[in-house]
């Protein structure tokens, strides 16, 4: 378990409900999207209990080990799942970019604000995800989600790579099946 004493324990609460939801909408359609929920306990305002599993690391520990803080998201993803082409480096990138788009969704159904690569939480399978929300369903001009150059590095590098196209086409999924 983690401790959270700088985030609205109501914002936490209403996005682990929302975040339980769509993954039950989006286990439905085998290969979309992944979103992982994560329980929380209110303690106030301000501070939660949020369920933590070791086996996620944030972005700034070691995914694998052995790998320096300051390595890219590729070179940590070479370092943990192997060689670019070999199939446990590809089916660890697939769960990426899975949770990347349920990460996207989630993040465009609450209207919450970017917090930057730092935040995501890598499993040790290659899913992302998020425990570091802010701003939840605020008016702002900040946008939900960017997609940064670390992470257009596993979507293939362009928007023109087959990678980037699936991950549009799951995002596209999943606002539909959402929606519905």
């Amino acid at each position: 378990c983690v401790v959270v004493s700088d985030q609205d324990s109501r914002q936490l609460l209403l996005l682990s409900q929302v975040a339980s939801l769509m993954r039950r909408v989006l286990s439905e359609e085998k290969g979309g999207a992944f979103i992982r929920a994560f329980r929380v306990v209110p303690l106030a305002q301000n501070q939660a209990i949020l369920e933590f599993e070791p086996s996620w690391m944030s972005r700034d520990h070691q995914l694998g080990g052995g790998v320096e803080g300051s390595a890219s998201l590729q070179k940590q993803f070479v370092q943990a799942f192997g060689p670019p082409q070999s199939p446990r480096y590809l089916r660890a990138r697939t769960r990426f970019i899975q949770g990347l788009a349920g990460l996207t969704m989630l993040t465009y159904v609450l209207q919450a604000r970017d917090r930057g690569i730092a935040a995501l939480l890598l499993g040790k399978e290659g899913h992302v995800t998020c425990l570091e929300f802010s701003h939840i369903l605020e008016a702002s001009s900040a946008p939900h989600v960017r997609l940064r150059p670390e992470m257009m590095g596993l979507l293939g590098g362009s928007v023109s790579a087959e990678a980037f196209k699936y991950f549009c086409s799951l995002v596209v999924r999943a606002f539909l099946a959402i929606r519905a």
